[in-house]
C-alpha cells in the first residue's frame, strides 16, 4: 500500500485525494476510459459474481481511487459470503466517492476533477437521488481556456428541457484519449440505482 493511499484512508482530505489521483494516473496500467469498472459492472449484471470477486481480489492499484470499482467488489464479496471484505469495500467506496465529490461542485467554475471516465457515472448516480434528476437529456464537450469540460445535462421526465441541471466534469487530463463519441454514456444496468441508494445509507449487508 502506498503512503499516499494509506494517508488518505487514515485522514481523508480533498488534498489527499488529489494526490492519490496523481499517483494513480502515473500507474503503467492506468486506463482513463474506465474499462475495468465497466467490465465489473457487466459481470455483475450477468450474475457472474465469482468472476467479479476474483478480478477484484487483486485489484490493480490504478483503480483504488474509483468508487465504482470498490462498489462492485463489495457486491461480489457479499454474494460470495465474504462479509468482512464486503464491509471493507463498502467503506472504501464511500471514502473514494466522498473524495471525488470534494474535487468540485459540478458548476462551470468548479467542475468535478475525475480520475476515470467511469467516475462521471458515480457522481451522476449520486445526483439522481440527491436532486431527483434521473435522466440524461444532453451532453457536450467544451473548451474553456486551457481546460476541456464535459457537460452532462440531467433532468426529470416531467420537467421542461431548459430546467435540466448542468453538471460539469474537468476531463483535461483525459483529453489525449477522449473524443465526443467516447464520453457518451454506457448502457445503465440495474446496479446504478443500487449504487445511488447505497451512497445515501450504507446499511450493513442489505446495502448490496
Amino acid at each position: 500500500m502506498s503512503d499516499v493511499y494509506r494517508n488518505y484512508l487514515q485522514s481523508p482530505t480533498s488534498q489527499g485525494f488529489a494526490q492519490l489521483q496523481v499517483e494513480v494516473a502515473a500507474e503503467p496500467d492506468f486506463d482513463p476510459q474506465g474499462s475495468f469498472v465497466f467490465d465489473l459492472e457487466a459481470a455483475c449484471e450477468r450474475g457472474d459474481f465469482r468472476e467479479t470477486y476474483w478480478r477484484t481480489c487483486e485489484m490493480p492499484f490504478a483503480w483504488v481511487a474509483s468508487p465504482a470499482a470498490h462498489f462492485f467488489a463489495g457486491i461480489a464479496a457479499n454474494e460470495m459470503g465474504c462479509y468482512g471484505e464486503a464491509d471493507l469495500e463498502r467503506f472504501l467506496f464511500q471514502t473514494m466517492l466522498e473524495g471525488l465529490l470534494a474535487t468540485g461542485d459540478g458548476t462551470a467554475e468548479a467542475p468535478y476533477q475525475i480520475t476515470h471516465l467511469s467516475d462521471e457515472n458515480d457522481i451522476l448516480a449520486y445526483y439522481s437521488i440527491s436532486l431527483g434528476k434521473n435522466r440524461r437529456v444532453g451532453q457536450q464537450l467544451l473548451r474553456q481556456a486551457d481546460r476541456l469540460i464535459d457537460v452532462v445535462y440531467c433532468g426529470d421526465p416531467e420537467e421542461a428541457e431548459d430546467a435540466a441541471q448542468a453538471i460539469h466534469f474537468d476531463v483535461t487530463n483525459l483529453a489525449g484519449v477522449l473524443t465526443t463519441a467516447s464520453v457518451q454514456p454506457r448502457p445503465v444496468s440495474k446496479f446504478r440505482a443500487l449504487l445511488a441508494k447505497s451512497r445515501l445509507g450504507f446499511n450493513k449487508r442489505a446495502a448490496f
